[in-house]
């Protein structure tokens, strides 16, 4: 009988790192209805709401907008699809992979903790791309084989 809703709006940026990570993974993601928006709900029935296509709120919309540019950035680049998976570094608040398709790649940064993280990598030598055009606007820098790129607390960048 109790009313589940959002009491954190971080849960929004939570929902938008899993996104990243399903819509850039090898197999093929699954999204399920009201997942693009951040639509709650407990157990059955609640896990049967209505689907919300008006009205949404601020940070609704915004979920909503990432999931549409990550799932048409996978179904315009085949390196998403088709490309090799290739792990470059991984800590217990941020992850760091790459994908690998011919001659197409994309490096994907995911900042799963609280704080403002400046994540140094260096690109393994198989990753040619040397210039590379940020997805949602994260400040990156290149020096030789290293990729420093700034990400607020719960966020990701895809560099394509």
């Amino acid at each position: 009988q109790r009313e589940i809703g959002i009491t954190d709006s971080v849960a929004f940026d939570k929902m938008a790192l899993m996104q990243t990570f399903i819509l850039t993974i090898p197999g093929v993601p699954v999204i399920y209805y009201g997942d693009e928006i951040g639509l709650t709900g407990a157990n059955d029935p609640d896990c049967r709401r209505m689907m919300k296509f008006d009205g949404l709120s601020k940070r609704e919309n915004n979920l909503r907008e990432r999931v549409k540019t990550l799932a048409t950035l996978r179904k315009n680049n085949p390196v998403f699809i088709y490309g090799d998976f290739i792990n470059i570094q991984s800590a217990t608040d941020h992850w760091a992979y790459a994908r690998k398709y011919f001659k197409d790649e994309a490096i994907i940064l995911i900042n799963n903790s609280d704080k403002m993280k400046e994540i140094t990598i260096e690109l393994p030598t198989h990753l040619h791309k040397t210039k590379f055009k940020s997805t949602f606007d994260s400040k990156f820098k290149t020096d030789g084989s290293k990729l420093t790129v700034s990400l607020p607390p719960y966020s990701s960048e895809i560099l394509l």
